[in-house]
């Protein structure tokens, strides 16, 4: 096999990280027990209050994505639907792929949110553009144009 290193390299990667997602899918299940048991134990001191019920002040999505992830994601499903994709579909495809819940209305405007910042900054670097059909946004790989030759060796020039 020609790239045996490197095949054996990425599949080495590919562990580690699916360990991490699974670190931190057994993560969140520990502290939404943690969070249900803290509740239960202030139900069964009699707090009423409405704090219990009252979901959190904020939803972040920062810290989600290693360094260039989100771009990359982004990128290769706008490749893989040239017709366009908006920016919900991005968002929902990516938690399909994570096991991200999508039930959660303040957590996907903060996925959308972040997704929408990138896909800004793309259309700013000419990367993606972006077209309005009948009041929603589709977003699609921007053409290549006038992409630059590369250098030529001069034949016969010796070194």
């Amino acid at each position: 096999m020609e790239h045996t290193y490197t095949i054996s390299g990425l599949l080495e990667h590919r562990a580690q990280v699916a360990g991490e997602v699974e670190f931190y899918r057994h993560k969140a299940a520990h502290a939404a027990e943690l969070l249900g048991a803290v509740d239960q134990v202030l139900r069964s001191l009699g707090y009423e209050g409405s704090d219990i019920t009252a979901p959190p002040k904020r939803v972040q999505a920062a810290g989600l994505f290693r360094r260039g992830e989100l771009s990359r994601t982004i990128m290769a499903t706008l490749r893989e639907a040239p017709e366009g994709v908006t920016v919900d579909g991005i968002a929902r495809l990516i938690c399909r792929e994570r096991g991200w819940d999508t039930d959660d209305a303040k957590w996907m405007t903060a996925l959308r949110a972040k997704i929408g910042r990138a896909l800004s900054k793309k259309r700013a670097k000419g990367q993606v553009t972006s077209e309005e059909r009948a009041g929603t946004w589709y977003w699609c790989v921007a053409p290549v144009t006038g992409r630059p030759e590369a250098p030529r060796l001069l034949a016969g020039a010796a070194g």
